[in-house]
C-alpha cells in the first residue's frame, strides 16, 4: 500500500472479469484507472464453478501485491525527467518500425505512450500486450479513441501503415513479414512461448528476420522475461536497432523491463513518460 496526495492508503486492485464485449469494456476501463491486472471468469458472468481457477486468483493477487502501485497516483510529466536519447541524432530510414512488449500495468503505459505521439509518426507500431481472447479489442478500440494515430486490433493479412498502430489479438501470435517495400502482418493460432499467446518474443524475432528495416524496440512494464530473448535476435540481425526499456521507478511491475537490461542491449532506460517523446522525435523518414 502507499499513501496518496490525499493521505489516504491505496491498495492494488485485481478486476474479475467475463469474457462479454461488457466485461472487456469495464476491464480496460478499470485498468486505465490502475487496476493492476484482471482474471478471466471461467463460464460467464455466474461462473459457478470459480473455484476451478482457485490457484490462478491466488497467484495472480500474490503477484499485485508486490506491484509499484506508487507510480499509479503520480501524474508525472516528460518536461521533469531528461535522457541522452533527447540530445541524440535522429535516426533516417525509409522502413522505420516500432515494436512493443507489455504486459502486468501496460495498458495504462500504452496509453500514455500512444497518446503522446502526433498523426503524422512515420511508422507503423506493433505492439503485443499480454491479455486473453475478448480484451484486446476493446482496448484497441480505447486506445483509438483517445490517440491521435489509429490504433487497432491487428487482421492477418494486412499490410502495416505509417501512424497506425497494431495490437496483437489475445489468444493468437503475431509476425511480419516483408513483400518488397511493404510490411505485412500475420495473425495466426500457433503454440504458447513460454505460456504467452501472443508473445513479444515471436513478435521480435519476426521482424529481426526483415531484410530490410530499422527496429525501435520498446519494453514496458510486465511480469516475467518476455521480449529479452527475441531483442537478442533483433540486435543480432539488425545491429542498428534503437532498444528501449522503461525505467523501474515509473514500472508498475518491473520484470520484462529489467529482463530486457540484463541482456546488456538496451540502449536507453527512460522513464514511462519519455518514451512517446523519444520515438517522435528521433524517428523521420528520408526525404
Amino acid at each position: 500500500m502507499f499513501e496518496t496526495d490525499h493521505g489516504r492508503k491505496a491498495t492494488p486492485v485485481v478486476m474479475l472479469s467475463s469474457l462479454t464485449k461488457e466485461g472487456a469494456d469495464k476491464t480496460v476501463e478499470a485498468m486505465e484507472y490502475g487496476a493492476v491486472d484482471f482474471i478471466t471468469k471461467p463460464s460467464g458472468s455466474i461462473s459457478l464453478d470459480i473455484h476451478t481457477i482457485e490457484s490462478v486468483i491466488q497467484s495472480t493477487v500474490a503477484e499485485a501485491a508486490q506491484a509499484n502501485i506508487s507510480v499509479l497516483s503520480k501524474q508525472e510529466s516528460s518536461q521533469n525527467h531528461h535522457s541522452s536519447i533527447m540530445s541524440a541524432k535522429p535516426i533516417q530510414s525509409d522502413t522505420p518500425i516500432v515494436t512493443i512488449g507489455a504486459s502486468t500495468g501496460g495498458p495504462r503505459a500504452l496509453q500514455q505512450v500512444l497518446t503522446s505521439l502526433p498523426k503524422s509518426f512515420p511508422a507503423p507500431i506493433t505492439i503485443v500486450q499480454h491479455m486473453p481472447p475478448g480484451f484486446t479489442k476493446s482496448l484497441a478500440d480505447r486506445l483509438n479513441k483517445l490517440s491521435s494515430i489509429h490504433v487497432k486490433e491487428a487482421e492477418n493479412g494486412e499490410k502495416l501503415e505509417k501512424g497506425t498502430a497494431y495490437i496483437a489479438p489475445g489468444g493468437r501470435q503475431m509476425e511480419i513479414s516483408q513483400n518488397g517495400v511493404e510490411l505485412i502482418c500475420h495473425v495466426t493460432k500457433k503454440e504458447p512461448i513460454n505460456g504467452h499467446e501472443p508473445s513479444v518474443d515471436v513478435l521480435f524475432r519476426s521482424v529481426a528476420q526483415l531484410k530490410k528495416c530499422h527496429p525501435i524496440s520498446v519494453i514496458l512494464t510486465g511480469m516475467g522475461s518476455d521480449g529479452a530473448s527475441g531483442l537478442l535476435d533483433l540486435k543480432k540481425h539488425h545491429p542498428r536497432t534503437i532498444a528501449m526499456s522503461q525505467s523501474e521507478q515509473s514500472c508498475v511491475v518491473y520484470g520484462m523491463p529489467q529482463a530486457a537490461e540484463k541482456t546488456g542491449f538496451i540502449d536507453y532506460v527512460l522513464h514511462l513518460p519519455e518514451i512517446g517523446e523519444a520515438l517522435s522525435q528521433k524517428i523521420q523518414t528520408k526525404r
